[in-house]
């Protein structure tokens, strides 16, 4: 008898039109959870996939753009980015897995971009940005992007009117860290909004008087900085914050001019500031500046311990009070000072280059080798890592690992320094 295979049915197939609707739905609702801020941060809590900000965040505040090109609008511009950067950066208290990359250290790097931060900072996050004025209303919109793959992760935007411009002092780092994930407990708040001011013409006036002393290499800005401050002081005779700001502002003029009446202004400004709010981690270091200007070493050391009871993780506390200890001679003090910065905060580079500073300057070239080493792996292309690696280098003699580091430095950003230590080595 003859077997006959079974003949099976094909499966039916869905008509393309199926399979095309299928697909366009799955993209929208991915979409909808992509660009929806506050869908995808609540299905972020259930669905750990869809959280893509890293555990660890090191960060970098870049320039925010000026909408419009006002030149009255630049000032304020600068002056929030130093601001946010301020405040964020008195977050890393109360988030080990925060750090802020310094201002200071973005405009001397000329950092624009977000690959331009991962290369030489080392960071992993960037907060981009803009501000806007038209009229008596003000825009100021926080861009979140992801450093390594350079996708934007979020975005918050904040319309405020001129009245109601102190409002953005806290809106601002609270917008910023809701976009990094940072939950802002009680005592961080307290912390962000201490020193602070109601008054949104004193606000204009400290924002845009610290976006003028950023810039004080430029001719009557450090004038017009002061002048700032001075302004939001008397708009607002209880703002802490400005009249720590203006002791800031008189000390650099008198670093500038060496005249003392700015010296005694600065302790005038900043005796102001603690006296309304002596819990203010940045009054505190500002009083021991003044007091390390004047050579009072224990009263300048005092204030830097005050500041760190405040602030425990403050690297600027920790510099100077370095740098207090070894002028006054005490060189084991100002090594632990160094060494315990880097223990606490071990992802910053500018806490190994202190220390390697330090050894240098001390003739301990060895033993100054590592930190520097440490500062080039973390900003693989920071031109002042290299440029000092390739110094240590040329103080021990090894100048072929001096060429190579200073041609390295020069490859990635031609400096003065660098150029000028190359040719005194290829000399050699």
């Amino acid at each position: 008898t003859a077997v006959h295979p079974v003949r099976q049915r094909a499966a039916r197939r869905p008509p393309p039109w199926r399979a095309i609707g299928a697909a366009m739905v799955v993209v929208a609702a991915a979409l909808l959870v992509w660009w929806l801020p506050a869908v995808r941060e609540r299905l972020a809590a259930r669905l750990p996939f869809l959280n893509r900000i890293p555990a660890q965040k090191q960060i970098a505040v870049l320039e925010f753009q000026n909408v419009g090109g006002e030149a009255a609008n630049q000032a304020f511009c600068d002056g929030l980015v130093e601001t946010l950067t301020s405040k964020l950066t008195q977050l890393e208290q109360f988030h080990g897995s925060v750090w802020v990359a310094p201002a200071s250290e973005v405009r001397r790097g000329q950092i624009a971009s977000a690959r331009d931060a991962r290369r030489a900072l080392g960071v992993n996050l960037v907060i981009t940005g803009s501000v806007q004025r038209s009229g008596r209303l003000v825009r100021v919109t926080a861009n979140l992007v992801d450093a390594v793959t350079l996708r934007q992760l979020g975005a918050r935007t904040l319309d405020t009117r001129l009245e109601d411009l102190a409002t953005l002092q806290d809106g601002v780092v609270k917008q910023v860290a809701g976009l990094l994930e940072l939950e802002l407990k009680p005592q961080a708040r307290q912390v962000l909004s201490g020193g602070g001011t109601l008054q949104g013409t004193a606000y204009d006036s400290y924002v845009q008087g610290y976006g003028a002393l950023q810039r004080y290499d430029r001719s009557g800005s450090l004038e017009q900085a002061v002048a700032l401050f001075q302004r939001a002081t008397q708009q607002d005779p209880n703002y802490a914050e400005a009249f720590a700001a203006l002791g800031q502002a008189y000390l650099t003029q008198f670093r500038r001019t060496r005249e003392p009446k700015w010296l005694e202004q600065a302790r005038s400004a900043g005796r102001r500031a603690l006296q309304i709010d002596d819990r203010m981690a940045a009054a505190h270091i500002n009083a021991g500046a003044i007091g390390a200007a004047t050579g009072q070493t224990e009263e300048a050391l005092r204030e830097f311990q005050r500041a760190l009871e405040l602030d425990p993780v403050s690297a600027r506390a920790y510099r100077e009070m370095a740098t207090v200890y070894e002028t006054a001679g005490r060189y084991k003090e100002a090594e632990a000072t160094c060494l315990r910065a880097v223990q606490l905060r071990p992802s910053d580079w500018l806490g190994y280059t202190t220390l390697g500073v330090f050894y240098t300057r001390r003739a301990r070239y060895p033993e100054a080798e590592a930190p520097f080493r440490r500062v080039t792996e973390l900003t693989p292309d920071n031109p002042v890592a290299f440029t000092n690696l390739g110094g240590v280098y040329h103080l021990m003699g090894r100048y072929d690992d001096a060429i190579r580091a200073l041609e390295r430095s020069v490859a990635i950003r031609p400096t003065a320094t660098a150029v000028i230590n190359l040719g005194t080595i290829y000399f050699f």
